[in-house]
């Protein structure tokens, strides 16, 4: 666990036992399913309101959002009720 004030950066917490090996492997399956991007920061605020994605040389990762095929996925919903049920917050 860490917060802002022991590390000057975001709240980061580490929860054990979440996931089965199973479950992590059908997440990453989905993920490229879905499609992997890079990572980006939040750019400025466009006409249509929306927000544009902003690639930065600090972040290098890639993710996925769960959509299409990870809303019809069983384990997917599993995962993602049993993670709001931990944390409190709504899918």
């Amino acid at each position: 666990l860490s917060s802002p004030a022991s590390t000057g950066g975001p709240w980061v917490i580490q929860l054990d036992n979440v996931l089965s090996k199973q479950e992590a492997d059908e997440l990453i399956e989905l993920g490229a399913i879905e499609g992997y991007q890079r990572s980006a920061d939040v750019g400025k605020i466009t006409a249509d309101g929306q927000q544009e994605a902003k690639v930065s040389d600090g972040r290098t990762s890639t993710n996925a959002w769960c959509r299409e095929a990870c809303y019809r996925n069983e384990t997917a919903l599993g995962v993602i009720n049993r993670l709001s049920d931990l944390t409190g917050v709504p899918e």
